[in-house]
């Protein structure tokens, strides 16, 4: 059958948070977190019975703002209240050194002392220690965008809280107004100091500036330096104009001289290039009638030789128009070059009169600054001077204002109960954080929890499918002596059985119907025989024959179980050939059933369950029964599970909730299908919370199927019904090389 996994759609892939996989160890281990939240809150009730109790005194001043017209320099008092950080200045004096040092004068080392504060005996500075105490039991803060700071002053007593708040405001403000007129006398007296160090420094530059201008001239003005700078400027019009008509005609002039330097003379062809030549209208007519005179000498040509006077005639006049032509050109082109060298000549002379007017232009300037500067200096010094004497008048008239810097808006008012500590809180924080601690504790014992609880935990983890889960019922308990357990057949435990019993019987599953079922356990003390009997019950009831056989003689239960029924002799004695298979099995214990105990055997006894007699035995019960149990020692005990796996169909491997860990079924799995592993393989979880609907649910969904193989050494037949074992003895009981002993 295919796992469940493969089933799974896209949307099933995207990881989710398993809330109920957080809460279940937490619910599972509510006494330890009822126990955590307990000491957690008895800690908190301790904390409050401890701890002393303070009353809490109310009070809101105001800062009062100056008035307008009032101008203060930056470290006065009543200037800071003006801005956040003076503000902030003003609410740290309030909790400050200075002034907690005058309260405790006041309020506590004086006539009166206050009993709540005071000194333990050997303090070597009580004033010092009061007022760290006080520092903490009074606290400020301020209202954002106002002049307004909400005081709280908390004291065991409810009284002396209101008396202390008023101590506080009011010597708050009689510290205030000491500062403010301090303050306002230190900054009157550097006023007056830098006032007087101004006037002597200012009459000190003015002496000095007069001294400058005299050696200046007495006609001297500051702006005669802006007027001089007119000759520069006209100077330097005049050189940009020469300039630009040199730089105009200097390429034309360069073209030309470049044919001077190749010929040694101005060349006509050089001069015939440039427009401004080629363009005049003396040079255009002798060009036009140059022209004429070539055409009229061609034709000449084809009817006269060179020696013909026409033809010669025609040739020296046509030279001499040539002639007239390149000496037109030749004095055009000198006449650019006189231009060009006249500017040059012009331009360096323009040149050398602005570097000279330049130079005592800067002299001048450079004599004057000195004067200009002292000038400036005078100025400046003259305009703080004055400024200095107004700030020191403004000074002078605040300090004759008497204006309270600290008011009262709101006067101290007291709580009715006390504020510390907060019980309320006290009491939430504790029961929180022993919820936490409890919840967490949990979760790390879950954490570090190997064990299973369900089936469905076997089957996530290991993918081991789960017969079923078998919860704690007392019905289904088995007793030494009391006989077999009742699992009344209405009880949870009867229909945890009848799930598992419905597992193992559907052959659409397994390949074939399980007729051989052995039952066993990683570890000791599991319950598999109560889970070995009880599903042989089970079987019995539902009307099919049913042998229990007790393969385990390490520690046999169900001969003392079953008391006066059973038999003398058991499995032992029919291995050992001591009595008869029908001596030894206890028929009808109950309707259906018969149970073949261990016997008198124990761990010592030898090795029978691996020889070839157990086969025949198997076989040969099958006749007679429709289901055989074997219910056999825990695996980590002992290899007869192991070694009567090979004749079984079926194993059911019994787990105990909160006991068999991983390690133990991972053992046990390795070593079940290395001795079977064709055999089909499930588990059983015992005291498991698992409801039978649940286990029965996942029983059809999850669990895989039995795949049994083509050839079997075990070849059993059908079904059968056959007369009782003890009546009549099964014919195939016959002597053989291998079990002489058991059938003689």
């Amino acid at each position: 059958m295919a796992s469940p996994g493969n089933n799974a759609t896209g949307s099933d892939m995207v990881p989710t948070l398993d809330l109920l996989a957080l809460v279940r160890p937490i619910l599972k281990r509510w006494l330890l977190v009822s126990v955590c939240v307990f000491v957690c809150l008895g800690a908190a009730v301790a904390y409050l019975t401890k701890t002393t109790h303070f009353y809490r005194a109310v009070a809101v001043l105001e800062v009062a703002p100056l008035k307008k017209g009032v101008v203060k320099s930056e470290d006065h008092l009543a200037e800071e209240s003006r801005n956040l950080e003076s503000m902030n200045t003003l609410v740290a004096r309030l909790t400050g050194p200075e002034l907690m040092g005058r309260i405790a004068d006041q309020f506590v080392l004086g006539s009166q002392p206050d009993p709540a504060l005071t000194p333990p005996p050997g303090t070597e500075n009580p004033r010092e220690h009061v007022a760290e105490t006080l520092e903490k039991w009074i606290s400020t803060e301020l209202q954002r965008g106002t002049h307004l700071i909400n005081l709280a002053v908390y004291h065991p007593d409810r009284e002396r809280a209101k008396q202390l708040a008023q101590v506080v405001i009011d010597e708050f403000q009689a510290l205030s107004d000491e500062q403010r007129i301090a303050e306002a006398e230190a900054e009157r007296a550097k006023l007056q100091e830098r006032a007087a160090n101004m006037k002597l420094q200012l009459e000190d530059t003015e002496r000095r500036l007069q001294d400058a201008k005299k050696g200046l001239g007495v006609d001297f003005v500051a702006g005669k330096m802006e007027m001089e700078d007119e000759g520069v400027n006209a100077i330097r019009k005049e050189l940009y104009s020469v300039r630009a008509q040199r730089m105009l005609v200097q390429p034309k002039a360069q073209k030309l001289m470049d044919s001077i330097r190749e010929t040694g003379a101005v060349s006509p062809e050089a001069a015939a290039t440039i427009p401004e030549i080629s363009n005049r209208l003396d040079v255009g007519n002798l060009n036009q009638e140059l022209a004429t005179k070539e055409a009229a000498f061609q034709q000449l040509t084809t009817r006269y030789g060179p020696k013909h006077p026409e033809y010669i005639r025609a040739r020296n006049a046509l030279n001499a128009v040539r002639e007239r032509v390149d000496s037109l050109l030749i004095a055009a082109g000198t006449s650019v070059i006189t231009e060009y060298e006249s500017a040059k000549s012009t331009e360096e002379r323009l040149e050398e009169a602005l570097r000279n007017e330049q130079s005592a232009s800067i002299s001048r300037r450079e004599a004057a600054i000195p004067v200009v500067k002292l000038q400036q200096d005078a100025e400046s010094q003259n305009a703080i001077y004055q400024e200095v004497l107004v700030q020191l008048n403004e000074l002078q008239m605040a300090t004759q204002i008497q204006q309270k810097l600290i008011g009262i808006r709101s006067e101290p008012t007291v709580s009715t109960d006390t504020v510390k500590p907060k019980k309320k809180l006290a009491l939430a924080v504790g029961a929180f954080l022993g919820m936490a601690l409890g919840c967490g504790i949990a979760l790390l014992l879950q954490l570090l929890d190997r064990t299973y609880e369900t089936g469905g935990d076997v089957e996530e983890d290991l993918g081991i499918p789960t017969l079923g889960g078998i919860p704690k019922d007392r019905s289904a308990a088995l007793t030494k002596g009391k006989g077999l357990p009742e699992l009344v057949p209405n009880g949870k435990a009867a229909e945890a059985y009848r799930t598992i019993k419905t597992s193992l019987c559907m052959p659409e599953r397994y390949g074939s119907e399980a007729k051989l079922i052995l039952v066993t356990s990683p570890c000791g003390n599991e319950g598999k025989s109560t889970c070995a009997l009880d599903l042989g019950m089970t079987f019995a009831r539902h009307g099919e024959k049913t042998l229990v056989i007790e393969a385990n003689f390490h520690n046999p239960v169900l001969q003392k179980s079953i008391g006066s029924k059973a038999s003398s002799s058991g499995l032992f004695e029919l291995l050992a050939g001591r009595a008869e298979l029908a001596e030894c099995i206890s028929a009808e214990i109950a309707p259906n059933l018969s149970i073949l105990h261990a016997g008198n055997g124990d761990a010592s006894s030898p090795d029978f369950l691996s020889q070839q007699i157990v086969q025949t035995l198997i076989y040969d019960a099958s006749t007679y029964f429709d289901r055989i149990i074997l219910d056999t020692p825990a695996l980590d005990q002992s290899s007869d599970a192991l070694a009567l796996i090979r004749h079984m169909q079926a194993v059911v491997l019994v787990l105990r909730k909160d006991k068999t860990t991983r390690d133990d079924i991972q053992r046990a799995l390795t070593r079940v299908r290395m001795a079977g592993p064709h055999l089909f393989l499930g588990t059983v979880v015992n005291f498991s919370k698992d409801t039978p609907l649940q286990a029965s649910s996942r029983q059809f969904e999850n669990a895989t199927g039995l795949v049994l193989p083509a050839t079997l050494n075990l070849h059993l037949p059908e079904r059968q019904t056959a007369p009782r074992l003890v009546e009549q003895p099964s014919p195939k009981m016959a002597h053989s090389k291998d079990d002489g002993p058991l059938f003689s």
